[in-house]
């Protein structure tokens, strides 16, 4: 909501991020093939490149020169190049490549949703700091699907897969040491159950959806078995969050915590200050009230402008529809 530049705490993040757009870039590959088109685009990159010529080396030197450009504070050496191509082959030939975008066919790469929840609870008028007035609001979910195919026993049947490079860590849990996100943790997870839902939405007529979370570097594919039935709970699991961020007029102080150690803007003040951005909002917030701060600091683009993976702002629209 403050519209402030994130850093990750280590490249780890980038380099994720490096192999999930040699992906994109093969699904695109194929999805350009599969419509009979000789070139496609891509348009963070903002090139253009002929589908026979786009292979997985250099998918992933597009990847990798992109986001090296992109985050020029990391040392992008040999070793990390080498971690990614490892990341990238895993993918590509696990199972004989049942995973590989190259292999499947392509519904939508990057498949972007922004949409309302229509019940009752998730209309709300509350006020508006830029505007200094109160609005009437309606809650809607936002986000960026990985990778959207069908699945390989049927075209009404679609496959949504989430590619991680990172650990299979349970974070949100308080034991030590820090838990594996076990099957059943996978179930609930929110952001699974944000996307099955979203992709209900986006695609009515299909007959089911398979959930795959892939950890490229810790347990591989995993599927999750949410069902049609399973839309009423994840609402559900939307209203209580936003009931809870509803409820919140002071954001609990964490400064200090162990979390700090991996927040750039724990280390990093605001343009001209002394002290973390962190402990400066937080001050004022006791001070001011957080409607003023967020006021005073809130950029009210970055609020409304995310759209896609990674944090850029041009929506993607739906790239084929699916046998009815």
């Amino acid at each position: 909501m403050l519209g402030l530049e994130d850093r990750p705490h280590k490249i780890n993040a980038d380099r994720g991020n490096v192999v999930h757009k040699a992906l994109e870039l093969l699904a695109r590959r194929k999805l350009a093939e599969q419509n009979g088109h000789k070139t496609f685009r891509e348009e963070e990159i903002g090139k253009e490149w002929r589908t026979d010529r786009m292979t997985s080396e250099l998918a992933l030197e597009e990847g990798w020169n992109h986001y090296s450009k992109k985050a020029p504070y990391w040392d992008w050496n040999n070793q990390e190049l080498a971690t990614c191509r490892y990341h990238l082959s895993v993918v590509l030939n696990h199972n004989g490549g049942m995973y590989s975008p190259l292999k499947r066919t392509i519904v939508c790469p990057e498949q972007y949703f922004d949409l309302p929840i229509e019940a009752d609870w998730a209309k709300r008028r509350l006020y508006h700091p830029h505007l200094g007035k109160a609005v009437d609001v309606q809650l809607a979910i936002k986000g960026t699907v990985d990778l959207v195919v069908e699945s390989t026993f049927s075209p009404k049947v679609l496959q949504y897969i989430d590619w991680k490079t990172g650990s299979r860590n349970d974070w949100t849990s308080k034991k030590k040491p820090v838990p594996k996100k076990d099957f059943a943790k996978l179930c609930q997870d929110p952001q699974l159950r944000m996307y099955h839902w979203a992709l209900w939405k986006l695609y009515p007529g299909i007959e089911d959806i398979l959930i795959t979370i892939f950890y490229v570097a810790d347990g591989g594919p995993f599927v999750i078995p949410l069902r049609k039935d399973d839309l009423a709970d994840t609402e559900e699991m939307f209203r209580k969050k936003f009931d809870q961020i509803h409820s919140v007029t002071v954001p609990e102080d964490i400064v200090g915590s162990d979390k700090c150690k991996w927040c750039f803007h724990g280390k990093t003040p605001l343009s001209g200050g002394k002290v973390s951005a962190c402990e400066q909002v937080g001050s004022e917030i006791l001070e001011l009230g957080i409607d003023r701060v967020i006021a005073k600091h809130g950029n009210p683009d970055s609020i409304s402008a995310y759209a896609d993976g990674g944090g850029r702002t041009a929506p993607r629209k739906k790239e084929r529809k699916v046998a009815k």
